[in-house]
């Protein structure tokens, strides 16, 4: 039994359909994971401007993050909560870590971050924060945190966005399937014959 030209045309085409529809849902997918999850970064904080003379650490200076201040931004506002920064943790410039409220205070939903008094964290006068053994490798510490990313949706937009993959799918595996029985059918082969 030989293929007529035209079925193996389609045939043909169809595989490039699913070839590209196979990249196009690897495309979706990554772009709707960033949209719908939030996006977790590291980043390096010199905490010398909080410094006192002999060591000790000034409670009210507030440091800045990058992607911090959530609540004051409009947008970040609107979501509500669910754009609040989450803490991934803080480790000084020995790779310890350290602890939240006891060497530092992290700022979840700051709405003001201007000048020295608000922002997204301060540290705290400890043992561990005072100039010591702890700090000798410098005045650098890594705070990690979680943050919405610009175009981050929520609720029902998330869900409808992490559906079109797998419509994409879905809709390939109905036309494999039309294609099969196409085919099937112009090569004179039954269905109730297989």
């Amino acid at each position: 039994m030989s293929m007529n030209n035209k079925t193996l045309g389609l045939i043909v085409t169809f595989a490039l359909v699913v070839l590209m529809g196979a990249i196009f849902v690897g495309i979706i997918s990554d772009s709707t994971l960033s949209s719908s999850t939030l996006t977790t970064t590291t980043e390096q904080v010199d905490i010398s401007p909080a410094r006192l003379t002999l060591g000790g650490i000034n409670v009210s200076y507030r440091f800045h993050l990058k992607h911090g201040c959530p609540m004051a931004t409009p947008w970040r506002t609107d979501l509500g909560t669910e754009c609040e920064l989450s803490n991934g943790g803080v480790t000084n410039a020995s790779k310890d870590v350290l602890t939240d409220p006891a060497d530092y205070v992290f700022v979840t939903n700051g709405g003001i971050c201007t000048g020295q008094s608000s922002g997204d964290m301060y540290f705290v006068n400890s043992t561990t924060m005072n100039n010591s053994v702890a700090f000798a490798g410098g005045n650098l510490t890594n705070v990690t945190y979680s943050y919405c990313a610009e175009g981050y949706v929520t609720g029902w937009s998330a869900t409808v966005l992490n559906l079109v993959p797998g419509f994409l799918v879905l809709a390939i595996l109905i036309g494999a399937a039309f294609l099969f029985f196409y085919v099937l059918k112009s090569e004179g082969v039954k269905v109730s014959d297989m």
